[in-house]
């Protein structure tokens, strides 16, 4: 009889969750258009606010974590993930580097490496993009080939400007 009691209790939970309570209508409003688009202009209005919230929500807690997570004496310099879980992670710890390995439940020392041993590739990222740039002359000149075939077509240009671009 316990069991049979739970059993009806359960179903008209189910039920009242599902179906609700009844609901009678009170009476009809008539709506104005006037109504209608300042109301869909309060809902755009509070759904972009909402979204501004989130933006700055979310930077101010990066923010935060990034101090909780900062430390004086372990500084990172490279992780990587492997699938599976795993990462290996490139740690300075007191003038040492230590390769760690890092699953589930467990972190295994790879190696340590004196600081002044390790190689690090520090580099100013302009002086990176000049390298790149330098390197990939085959795209530069792709570029001057299209433009040169896009000039042919724009004939708005007489003969003195194109002669001031030939110049530069």
């Amino acid at each position: 009889m316990n069991k049979i009691k739970r059993i009806n209790l359960l179903f008209i939970f189910i039920f009242v969750t599902l179906y609700g309570l009844p609901a009678y209508a009170v009476g009809y409003e008539e709506i104005s258009p006037t109504k209608i688009i300042f109301q869909l202009i309060f809902y755009i209005v509070i759904f972009i606010l909402v979204i501004f919230l989130t933006l700055y929500g979310t930077k101010l807690i990066a923010k935060n974590f990034k101090g909780i997570t900062s430390s004086k004496y372990i500084s990172l310099l490279d992780v990587i993930n492997i699938p599976g879980g795993a990462k290996i992670i490139i740690a300075k710890i007191n003038d040492k580097i230590y390769i760690l390995s890092v699953a589930d439940n467990n972190t295994n020392v790879i190696d340590t490496i004196e600081a002044d041993n390790f190689p690090t590739h520090e580099e100013n990222f302009d002086n990176y993009l000049s390298k790149y740039l330098k390197g990939n002359n085959n795209d530069h000149k792709i570029n001057k080939k299209l433009e040169n075939l896009f000039d042919k077509f724009n004939i708005k240009k007489d003969k003195e400007d194109r002669n001031d671009e030939k110049k530069y």
